[in-house]
């Protein structure tokens, strides 16, 4: 787990401390990979204990079909299908934390520039992603979304790596 910002610490009390102090808002960026699903599932527990509002944010980036002389174009057709796979996606997963109750936010664009987007008009001070942990190299040459969310994103980022299980294995 990497937590991008500093969090507060709890005073005498610390699960009140950490209710009051901590997290409101979580925007948790959702697709159909198994990183996006741990995320998911931290994002979930972590709205409910700290009885934060959640959304899940997922981003349609425009599928290129073709060339024509003047320029790029996509298929109508295509982009209403992504959509309505992305709007079952969404409430899949919806239905996965019925316990946080989470708001659902469709984006189409930039995966980064539109989570950071969702984050910034929901006013979210948490965001979570799922990550694929490459190494500098592969990040170098393919890029990495939650990187690039992490860079600059409005509020902290939380990314997650691992199954959840695996997050508190060992500990009692």
């Amino acid at each position: 787990i990497t937590l991008t910002a500093p969090i507060p610490s709890p005073a005498k009390n610390p699960g009140s401390a950490l209710r009051s102090r901590l997290f409101h808002r979580i925007l948790v960026a959702v697709d159909d990979s198994k990183q996006a699903s741990w995320a998911l599932d931290v994002a979930a527990e972590l709205s409910v204990e700290l009885s934060a509002q959640l959304a899940l944010v997922h981003v349609i980036r425009p599928p290129v079909m073709g060339s024509a002389p003047e320029g790029m174009y996509s298929s109508p057709s295509l982009e209403d299908a992504m959509c309505e796979e992305a709007k079952s996606l969404l409430q899949a997963l919806t239905k996965r934390c019925p316990a946080a109750n989470p708001e659902t936010l469709l984006r189409h664009g930039d995966p980064a520039d539109q989570i950071i987007a969702a984050a910034d008009g929901w006013n979210a001070d948490l965001i979570v992603i799922g990550t694929h942990g490459r190494g500098t190299l592969a990040r170098l040459l393919l890029g990495s979304t939650a990187e690039a969310v992490i860079r600059r994103a409005p509020c902290p980022v939380l990314t997650i790596a691992l199954p959840h299980a695996h997050l508190y294995a060992g500990h009692t």
